[in-house]
């Protein structure tokens, strides 16, 4: 039988070669399964049945594709189609079947056409082998080459081969993007890719790459490219080359990196920086950043005239070392508030460069980084000895104007005692006199001297009343007594204290005084004084048929409103502000005729100002003048 066959390459008995075909059928460790010519199961061998968890008898007689996937189900049907036209006599599958328990797999189908001597088909054979391993394996393989994929292409990290012995070189898809070529066209190999590159950086290249130009091992380098574009880009290499036992390099691998983003945040951060140190070098203060280890990162040109230093020595060492140990000792708990987080002022006197004392002031202010990590403090420092002199001659010259404040109180006050008393006397006497109280004067000019003397006495005892009034506002020991006023009663008050005078001068009195006004909470004799000021004033300032008076208003929206006003002679924009000035006078003819001090206007001021209150004066020459005193309205008892 074997030399049979070893002759005709076949069985010589029939009954053998069924037997054998048996043999493998039954014995085989793939699947095999008999398929007629209209697509039903004719048989299965054991493996088969293993493989799809269903037994000969629940396959024989149903359609084949009755356990594909159905996602599967088209691919297969179409070449079984094409199988049956005669179309292909075999054709190969990878896909899915399912078992009965729902599970699934992958199977890699092979089916032959078995046809009879005349060619027509007898049935289908079909051989299935279990390749769910080999799947996983693949999709593993996939499923890592788009990790990398995705991860080159976040780091804009591509990767190459290149292979001596046949001069290729392979470039992943980052690579080609890398460089801005089409993975189509462009074909990559050590002529391409030097012509990628920057004409100014592609001598070195070619030096790098040159066997035997630098150690054995891997290495790294950077250089420029030209895209097709124009564009410049920055590039980063990693190369790991390979050797034979002969020290010959047979092939490199290799990782590069686009880091134009990179380079260009450098060149920013190094611009910066200049820009930083030559803003901060023209500071006349010491400017500097010192992190968490105590040694300085940064330091402007202040550094090197206070301690002799320029900043590129001072970068790297501690405070101590910058400062000197007695300097650093007296900063040293500041330093440690900084270093746990807290912004620290601080005033201490420094020993500097050519044995200079300096009264320094300064801050660290804590830098963190965003979990709340503190990484250092800035410094901010300030020679600021010429200002403390200045500061301590301000307190003595403070200290001196005080004590001249208090001896001109002092004198003030022994002076208006001491001139009051003869002052009252000559007041009484003269007006005993000009009255003709004890008897007849004689002469009439004598009774006109007594009248002035009379008057004069009068204003010299207002002038001096005014003045201690000023002096006590001055040393700020004029108090406010306080009591709820009646402020129609006020007014008419004050309204009888000039009548008299009003109607020698020949003026005309009004009042808009509403007898309805609410409690007005001050001091009585300041507004009193304040309101009696500015009547004489507008009295002393208008002339004969002239009109002077008195507006009062209340409500919640504005307070309480003083208004005294005249037609009298006015003042000049540009005179008022002068006016409001202690022991200023607007000059004219009228101050010549009624002499004073020139503190009426500026105690009305502050009387109005010590009541929370505002001073207003508007005036025009040949108009007039309004002299408006605003309080507000929590003063006023609005019920």
């Amino acid at each position: 039988m074997f030399d049979e066959m070893g002759k005709t390459g076949r069985p010589a008995d029939a009954a053998v070669e069924q037997a054998w075909f048996q043999a493998i059928f039954q014995h085989a460790a793939f699947g095999i399964s008999l398929i007629s010519p209209d697509n039903l199961y004719l048989g299965v061998n054991p493996a088969y049945e293993r493989m799809m968890g269903y037994g000969a008898a629940e396959l024989v007689g149903r359609p084949k594709l009755a356990i594909t996937h159905p996602d599967d189900a088209e691919a297969s049907n179409d070449l079984n189609r094409r199988m049956d036209s005669g179309e292909i006599n075999e054709f190969t599958l990878d896909k899915r079947y399912l078992r009965p328990d729902g599970s699934e797999f992958f199977g890699r189908l092979k089916v032959s056409r078995v046809n009879d001597e005349n060619g027509r088909i007898l049935f289908k054979l079909a051989m299935v082998e279990n390749i769910s391993e080999l799947k996983q394996r693949e999709q593993a393989l996939h499923d890592s080459e788009a990790r990398l994929a995705e991860a080159q292409r976040i780091a804009n990290m591509g990767n190459w081969e290149f292979v001596a012995e046949r001069g290729t070189v392979h470039w992943s898809d980052e690579c080609y993007r890398i460089f801005g070529q089409d993975k189509d066209s462009f074909s990559p190999s050590h002529e391409t890719f030097l012509a990628c590159v920057h004409p100014d950086d592609r001598e070195r290249v070619k030096r790098v790459l040159i066997p035997g130009w630098r150690p054995k091992g891997r290495y790294s380098h950077e250089h420029r490219i030209v895209r097709p574009d124009g564009e410049v880009r920055h590039l980063q290499e990693w190369v790991v080359p390979y050797y034979d036992e002969t020290g010959a390099v047979i092939r490199r691998v290799g990782a590069v990196q686009d880091i134009t983003e990179r380079k260009q945040a450098d060149q920013a951060l190094r611009k910066s920086e200049r820009q930083l140190q030559q803003s901060t070098d023209n500071v006349p203060a010491l400017i500097a950043f010192i992190g968490n280890d105590r040694r300085y990162q940064f330091a402007n040109l202040a550094y090197e005239k206070w301690y002799g230093l320029s900043p590129e020595n001072i970068i790297g060492r501690t405070v101590t070392e910058v400062l000197g140990a007695a300097n650093a000792q007296q900063i040293e708990s500041y330093i440690a508030g900084a270093l746990a987080g807290e912004r620290q002022d601080y005033l201490v006197s420094f020993d500097t460069a050519g044995s200079v004392r300096r009264e320094v002031k300064g801050t660290f202010m804590s830098s963190k980084a965003d979990d709340g990590t503190v990484l250092g403090f800035h410094v901010l420092a300030q020679d600021v000895t010429k200002e403390k002199m200045a500061e301590e001659a301000l307190l003595h010259a403070k200290d001196m104007a005080e004590d001249a404040s208090r001896a001109k109180s002092n004198f003030l006050a022994s002076m208006s005692h001491e001139l009051r008393t003869p002052l009252n006397a000559i007041i009484g006497f003269s007006e005993i006199i000009a009255k003709e109280i004890l008897g007849p004067v004689g002469k009439p000019e004598y009774l006109e001297y007594a009248q002035d003397i009379h008057n004069s006495g009068g204003l010299l005892l207002d002038i001096i009343g005014e003045i201690l009034d000023y002096s006590k506002l001055e040393s700020g020991k004029e108090p406010l007594l306080e009591e709820s006023l009646d402020v129609p009663e006020t007014v008419r008050s004050c309204l009888a204290l000039v009548a008299n005078i009003a109607d020698q001068g020949g003026l005309k009195v009004e009042s808009d005084v509403a007898a309805s006004l609410p409690p007005f909470r001050a001091d009585k004799r300041k507004l009193v004084q304040m309101l009696s000021n500015l009547l004489s004033n507008a009295i002393k300032f208008t002339e004969a048929g002239g009109c002077i008076g008195v507006r009062v208003r209340a409500a919640p929206e504005i307070g309480y409103e003083f208004q005294v006003y005249d037609n009298g002679i006015g003042i000049a924009a540009e005179d008022i502000a002068r006016a409001l000035l202690p022991f200023e006078q607007v000059d004219n003819s009228l101050t010549r005729k009624f002499p004073g001090t020139g503190l009426g206007l500026p105690l009305c001021k502050s009387f109005a100002e010590m009541h929370g209150g505002t001073f207003e004066l508007t005036s025009a020459p040949g108009k007039g003048t309004t002299v408006t005193l605003r309080f507000p309205a929590e003063r006023a008892d609005f019920g």
